[in-house]
This record gives C-alpha cells, structure tokens and sequence, in this order.
C-alpha cells in the first residue's frame, strides 16, 4: 500500500508541474495577442499608403502590383535628393494625393500630378507634439513619386467621363524625368471626400487642386501633421500667396507651372468624326470671357470675302453664338459647340487649324481683364486658351503682353501672331496675315 501511495503522489506532482507551466505559456501567449491588439490599434499594418520598415502588405491592383502600408509611428532622418541613387532604392515611392474639391478644373488634375516641379512638393514636413514642433522627414524614395487621384463625388457626365478615362487610360502608367531620374507613376483615380477634413497620415503630399481663395485654405495650408499640404490656386490670394506651398498656374507668379498635359484624343480615330475640310478658327471656353468686338473689323472687311468658304469660327464653350458677330452669320460659318465629354473636347482642340484669344485690357471692368498682368485690380489669371495651344501646338493669336507673359511656355515654332489689343483693327491685321499663313501651308 505505501509503494502504490507512492507512485500515486509522484504522477500528482508531475499533473501540477505540468499544470504550472500550462497556465505560464496562456499567460505568455495572452500577453503577445494584447502587444499584437495594441500594435494594430495604432495603425502599425493596417493603413495604405508606401511600404514602412515594419510591415508590409501587397494589394493587385489594376495593371500593376505596388506595396501598401501605414504611416510612420516614429521620426526619420531627412533625406535629400543628392544623395546616391543607391540609397534610395531601399525605400519605397513617396506617396501623393491629388484631390480636386470643386466640380471644376478637371483638365488640371493629371497635369498636377505629370508637371508640377518636384521642389515645389517639398517633401519635409512639419509635426506638431504635445505642443512641441519637430522637424520629420518620410523616409521615402524621392527618385520615384507615387501619385492617387481623388475627387468630389458627383453624378454629372463630366465626373463620370473623367473618372473613367483616367482609370483607363492614366491608372498603372509612368513617366520618367531623364534630367533629374526621378519617376512618377499613377495610381487609380476615386470619388472621395473633402481634404479640409486632415487627411490620412500615410500621404507624404496632399495636393489640393482648386484651392478656394479664405482662411480656412490658409489654415490647412499651415495644418501641422504628417502630411504635405499643397494648394494649386487660380488667381491672385491674399490669403495664401506668401506661404512656400501655395502654387500658381501661370507666370504671373514667382512659384507656377502651366498645366498643359492634356490627352491627345483624335477625333476620327477615337469619336468617329471626320475633320472639317476648311480650317477651323476655335476659341476655347465661355464665349462670355472674350471681346468679340475685336473680331468685328475683320468680318467687315471686303478683302477677306475670299476668305469665307475656306475657314469656320468654332466656339469650343458655354454661351453660343456672340452676340457682336450675330450679324455676320451670313458671311461664313460659324459653330458653337458645347461639349460635356472631355476626351471629345479635347479631340476638338487638338482639330483646330487655329487657337485665338480675343481680349483686351479694356473696357475694364470686364472678366477678360483677369488673364492680364498690367492691368490695375487683375486677378492674374491664366486662361484656358493657353493650356491646348502648348499641349497640342496649335496656330494662335494672342495679344502682345499675353505672348510675352507665356514666351517660355508657348510653342513659338508653330505659326503664330500677336496682336495690339490697344489698336482698334489690330486683331483683324493680326487674324488676317495668320491665316493667309496658314491657307498657303495647306495648299503646298
């Protein structure tokens, strides 16, 4: 009986150190479930954005496979593009939203993400915590820029096309600056929400397309986090034209680019729609922004009837025929044209035999008054007649000071004239000697 009591107690000691070192390993494994529950919590693997040094996940995404992670829990050294090529390739691309707030502006939007110049990005940022500013920089990869496309949310035909195109046709592709080697690929284009609300921190740019001229732009713009916030503004702006991340679209500015990346579209190949056999003289936008009384002379002129069954007037905009030029109806052909499908429109621009620009700096008081830099209370705007005419490299005629302003940017190789906008016929001169130009090109 005292050998069997033995043997009895020796397996229950055995039971309870096996129980003890049970219950060691639950409370281990519970320990690393909470440390794991904490870690996700604090969003270490589960927002989008570029691949941190802790984890990653990869996501298929149309045309392509890139990497997705969060944002970055702790500081990183700054990193400047001198350094070798080499040291980069460690680290994934900058991640960059590209976001339009307003139902307008859509041809800026991929011509923000291809031209924009890369210092204009500054990448550095600013953090705010406890109270105490710091500077951080991502740790990214500054030869090779990743942009997303983000818009308000809309159920208009002019959304729904220019969310199908550039899914379609911009979504997996890239582009790459030889001169700098630095690359910058396109992700997919979204319907989305208002980036005045601080946006994701996985963003190292947040580029605002259609910045509204207020404070609240103002205090986004000087929003610390870890995000870069970039507005693209359209004018003069009291309110945010001193701050270094507040851009301008024409070179009215010290800190601009011109968008002019528009999609080349042909209108027989992708619309089927013949050309016109004459040549087209268009006007690009809202026929309520141009001084049609400039264009008066050369209608009333005798020595152009020759003209008249060799050109056609295209008012690519809102507002239908001027009202100055309703008299003249008769003398040749003129075409208003709304078109509320971009890639159309801009298979129309590309069409035309020639772009003009019939403004002048008076009478003041009106709109057109904007697009120049001399006149007193301009808004030092850029007109949507510049962008096609360097995209496309088109004829034009524009106004002298217009010519000069835009010299860098327009295609001075293409046959073109400026005009005296001062000078009562010096736009019909101007018109005149352009197309004579241009009838002779197309009969050789």
């Amino acid at each position: 009986m005292t050998e069997n009591t033995g043997i009895d107690n020796n397996e229950k000691q055995q039971q309870e150190n096996l129980l003890r070192r049970n219950a060691k390993f639950v409370v281990i494994l519970g320990g690393l479930l909470l440390l794991s529950f904490a870690v996700n919590e604090k969003g270490v693997t589960k927002s989008i954005g570029y691949t941190s040094s802790s984890t990653t996940t990869t996501r298929q995404k149309k045309k392509k496979n890139y990497t997705i992670t969060n944002d970055h829990p702790t500081p990183r050294p700054i990193i400047l593009p001198k350094e070798p090529r080499e040291y980069y390739e460690q680290f994934p691309a900058c991640q960059i939203r590209v976001y339009n707030m307003l139902e307008v502006h859509y041809e800026v939007i991929e011509s923000v993400a291809k031209q924009i110049p890369y210092e204009y990005l500054n990448l550095t940022t600013t953090t705010t915590n406890n109270n105490t500013t710091t500077h951080q920089q991502h740790q990214c990869n500054h030869y090779h820029l990743h942009f997303e496309f983000d818009s308000k949310a809309s159920g208009k035909l002019r959304a729904k096309t220019w969310l199908a195109d550039m899914n379609d046709r911009v979504n997996g592709t890239l582009l790459q600056d030889f001169a700098t080697n630095i690359t910058r690929s396109f992700g997919p284009a979204y319907l989305g929400v208002s980036p005045m609300v601080q946006t994701k921190n996985y963003w190292d740019a947040t580029i605002q397309v259609s910045c509204a001229c207020d404070a609240a732009t103002r205090d986004w713009l000087l929003l610390a986090s870890n995000s870069r916030n970039i507005c693209i503004n359209h004018g003069k702006c009291n309110w945010t034209d001193a701050m270094p991340n507040s851009i301008q679209v024409s070179p009215h500015f010290e800190r601009y680019f011109v968008p002019s990346a528009l999609p080349k579209f042909d209108l027989l190949q992708d619309f089927g729609e013949a050309r016109d056999e004459r040549l087209e003289i268009c006007t690009i936008g809202s026929t309520w922004r141009r001084n049609w009384k400039l264009v008066v002379p050369f209608l009333q002129d005798a020595s152009n009837s020759k003209l008249w069954d060799k050109i056609r007037f295209r008012f690519l905009g809102k507002g239908g025929m001027p009202y100055p030029l309703r008299p003249y109806h008769n003398l040749t052909s003129f075409q208003p044209n709304q078109i509320g499908d971009d890639r159309k429109y801009y298979a129309a621009e590309r069409a035309c035999g020639m772009i003009m620009l019939p403004i002048s700096r008076i009478p003041k008081g009106k709109n057109y008054m904007h697009y120049f830099k001399s006149v007193n209370g301009s808004a030092w705007k850029l007109s949507g007649t510049i962008p096609p005419i360097i995209a496309f490299e088109r004829p034009f005629l524009v106004p002298n000071e217009i010519l000069d302003l835009y010299r860098r940017e327009l295609p001075l190789h293409v046959p073109h004239r400026g005009f005296d906008d001062l000078e009562p016929n010096g736009f019909a001169e101007a018109l005149s000697s352009l197309l004579e130009e241009l009838l002779s090109l197309t009969n050789k």
